[in-house]
């Protein structure tokens, strides 16, 4: 319970299980699952713990996936060769079809965040030389680079009205 109440584990992976993310209507939770250095798989099962669905191949590294506001679809983060210097942002449907590579570009691109009308997604890249923000459509098109300094800038976070985006910077 959000007051720390009662609390129910609904994993029990050898392993470990991790970056959760609630479905927009809360009858849904999707997460990772590390299988293995090389092997990491975005899953989702009921909110109870019940019916875990594998979404991904494996065979990669997916990790940090996060719903779109409308419930339709799930972006995360994924390394083929498992390198954390070179990973994509991937959007697939809801039900883990139509998995799609939004940043088909040599840099690292991570921490994806979708817009509050699942128009948008930000995300952080090492693009341009040090980690920048940057937001694109939902489709991959239109990229655009938000910040531009020394500094290196992460884990952007729309407002919930979706006129300010929050992030860490070092």
């Amino acid at each position: 319970d959000a007051d720390g109440s009662h609390p129910l584990r609904l994993t029990n992976h050898p392993f470990w299980d991790g970056y959760p993310d609630w479905a927009p209507d809360g009858t849904r939770i999707v997460y990772y699952s590390y299988l293995s250095d090389t092997d990491w798989v975005i899953q989702v099962m009921d909110a109870d713990g019940g019916h875990p669905r594998q979404l991904t191949a494996g065979g990669a590294c997916d990790g940090a996936p996060h719903w779109s506001p409308d419930g339709t679809r799930i972006a995360y983060t994924s390394a083929a060769d498992c390198t954390p210097t070179r990973r994509d942002v991937y959007v697939m449907n809801a039900d883990g079809s139509d998995p799609r590579n939004l940043t088909p570009h040599p840099a690292d691109d991570v921490g994806s965040s979708w817009s509050p009308d699942s128009t948008q997604i930000a995300f952080s890249s090492n693009r341009d030389g040090n980690y920048e923000l940057y937001v694109m459509d939902a489709d991959g098109s239109n990229v655009r680079r938000l910040t531009e300094n020394e500094a290196d800038e992460q884990a952007p976070a729309w407002s919930p009205d979706g006129t300010k985006i929050a992030f860490y910077s070092d």
